[in-house]
């Protein structure tokens, strides 16, 4: 192992913080920016899943779930954020590479499914 090559990746690690300090982001950004909007989305509905007594759903639920009451709606709304946690997780931590072919038509379907609802509900994540 090379010494030259950790002191150039700790440069690379000095430079990036002092470029999220003062842009909000750094240079990784350009190399997966889906990643770096999934790093960020995951804690956000995380915590919004665990806080106790928030009610509600976006009123554009009632389209595509007419029939469904308030309650059944908002259990709905929990399990949408849900899925798009989940399969955002699961997008950051598993090597697709690394699966069998069951286990990663498994993975592809989480992680397209939890990326179609994030778009479908893009402006209606909020509290």
């Amino acid at each position: 192992m090379r010494i030259d090559y950790y002191l150039g990746d700790l440069k690379n690690h000095i430079k990036w913080a002092y470029q999220r300090a003062f842009r909000g982001y750094d240079d990784t950004a350009h190399w997966g920016l889906c990643d770096c909007i999934m790093e960020i989305v995951i804690p956000v509905l995380e915590r919004e899943l665990k806080i106790e007594g928030v009610s509600g759903y976006p009123h554009y639920l009632l389209q595509f779930y007419p029939e469904l009451s308030f309650k059944e709606l908002e259990k709905k709304w929990f399990e949408i954020r849900k899925k798009i946690v989940g399969g955002f997780k699961m997008n950051l931590e598993v090597d697709e590479f690394e699966l069998n072919d069951k286990d990663r038509a498994e993975y592809y379907k989480k992680t397209q499914e939890a990326s179609k609802l994030f778009g479908k509900y893009f402006y209606n994540l909020w509290m």
